[in-house]
């Protein structure tokens, strides 16, 4: 999860967003 930290400041302003790349990262591993 070392996207998560620098994702912060997007969660406020589009969660959606984390959420599609949290799905995207959990795919290739």
């Amino acid at each position: 999860m070392r996207w998560f930290p620098y994702y912060w400041p997007v969660i406020k302003f589009n969660p959606q967003l984390v959420v599609l790349e949290k799905l995207h990262y959990s795919d290739s591993v």
